[in-house]
């Protein structure tokens, strides 16, 4: 039971880039797609409030819970069973929760 999420009934999506420069260097155009990373869950955060690591204070709208880490910085889509986007937004902070070898993330 531990390390395996039971309830995940959202799918999580990581936004990449694919940037192509011409011959000198110069950016000529950039895609973005998302990628299947894992199933997860998304909750409402509500009004609580974090402190980040350089001591900011945020109020994240949805906490992701995971198998898989995210790193922060990055944009993620949460996504339902039905293909609703659930969530979107980017990864104020992450971490892992090494009691059930869970990742979790904040947006």
């Amino acid at each position: 039971m531990f390390g395996k999420l039971t309830y995940a009934p959202h799918k999580l999506y990581l936004q990449r880039q694919t940037k192509v420069y011409d011959e000198y260097g110069n950016l000529e155009t950039v895609t973005e797609d998302y990628e299947y990373v894992c199933e997860c869950r998304c909750d409402d955060a509500g009004d609580r409030d974090a402190i980040s690591v350089n001591g900011e204070r945020f109020f994240p709208s949805y906490h992701i819970v995971s198998e898989r880490g995210v790193p922060e910085g990055v944009f993620v889509r949460v996504l339902t069973e039905d293909g609703q986007e659930r969530a979107f937004g980017k990864v104020i902070r992450s971490s892992y929760a090494n009691y059930f070898n869970l990742y979790q993330a904040w947006i």
